[in-house]
Formats: C-alpha cells, sequence, structure tokens
C-alpha cells in the first residue's frame, strides 16, 4: 500500500525533539523482531504526553469487535516487495484505530507529541518496490512529518536502515 499525506512544515530527523527520537528508536527496535519473526506486522504507536511515553497497540480483534463492517477486514491481501502477505484493509483499519487512540490521550495535554508506525512499500525507481517503515511524527505545535525507514531482507535477519523523507516535486 502506498499513502500521501499533504505535508505542511518540512521537520528535519536531526531538530526532533529527544523525546521524539527516542519514541522512534524504540519503535524501530520493536520492529525488527516483530518482522524476522512474524508475517504480519501490526502497526503500533507511542505518545509523549509532558514528558511521559506511553505504548500504544491494537491488534486485528481489537479493530473487529468496533467497526460494525465487517467486510473491511475481509481478505484483501497484497504481497510486498519480499513476498509476505499481509491483510491490507484489516491494517488501514487498525491505523484508523491507532490515529483514534493517540488523538484520544492527546487531546487535553498541553505538550504532546505521537508517533505512528506502520508497513508499507514505495516505488524507488522503474517499478522497483522498497519495503518500508512509515513514521507519521506529529509534534504539539501541530507540524508534522512522515518519515520512511527502508526494510531489508537476509536470511534469518531484518535489517532496518536510517530514516529518510519524499517531498512533493
Amino acid at each position: 500500500m502506498i499513502f500521501s499525506r499533504n505535508i505542511t512544515l518540512t521537520i528535519s530527523y536531526s531538530t526532533l525533539p529527544n523525546s521524539v527520537k527516542t519514541m522512534l528508536d524504540t519503535c524501530i527496535a520493536v520492529c525488527e523482531p516483530l518482522i524476522r519473526n512474524n508475517d504480519t506486522f501490526y502497526p503500533l504507536a507511542a505518545v509523549d504526553l509532558n514528558g511521559d511515553i506511553q505504548a500504544i497497540l491494537c491488534n486485528e480483534l481489537d479493530d473487529m469487535q468496533e467497526h460494525d463492517d465487517q467486510s473491511l477486514y475481509e481478505s484483501s491481501s497484497t504481497s510486498s516487495a519480499a513476498g509476505s502477505t499481509t491483510n491490507v484493509s484489516a491494517s488501514i483499519g487498525m491505523i484508523e484505530r491507532l490515529e483514534q487512540r493517540v488523538a484520544q490521550r492527546t487531546e487535553y495535554v498541553q505538550n504532546a507529541n505521537s508517533v505512528i508506525l506502520y508497513m508499507a512499500f514505495i516505488e524507488a525507481k522503474h517499478r522497483v518496490f522498497t519495503d518500508v517503515i512509515v513514521a507519521d511524527v506529529t509534534l504539539y505545535a501541530g507540524a508534522s512529518q512522515q518519515y520512511y525507514f527502508p526494510v531489508t531482507y537476509l536470511p534469518g535477519h531484518v535489517t532496518i536502515g536510517p530514516a529518510f523523507t519524499m517531498h512533493a516535486a
């Protein structure tokens, strides 16, 4: 799945607040074994609530119980660059649920930053697709940025590369 979002302000990775870097580093560290050991990658999130960092997780069953439209979660699969199969519709529903949970936790907090991570793939060049972990970062001041962490698969090992951003041409 390929996502795009209008970005109003570009945030350099190096200028992110330390708490956001901590959330990203921790989430990426969790992602590596999840990708290596599972056929499905479940989106995850973290929030910084005035210095209190909290993880936010959901699973496919949470979402299926909270949505009336069960057809959203029927088998709608796609192949990734590595050849693994993921349930795209369920993943999209889980991302939406994470966004709701992040909004609920940060609504009344003055200095709340958040990150939501999920798997996607991007077209690099000439129909060559690369798996990436997308990190949607939102800062309390209202700025947001997507960072992409490339995923490389080797036998028995997964490597997650450094973050990059894409800018609209």
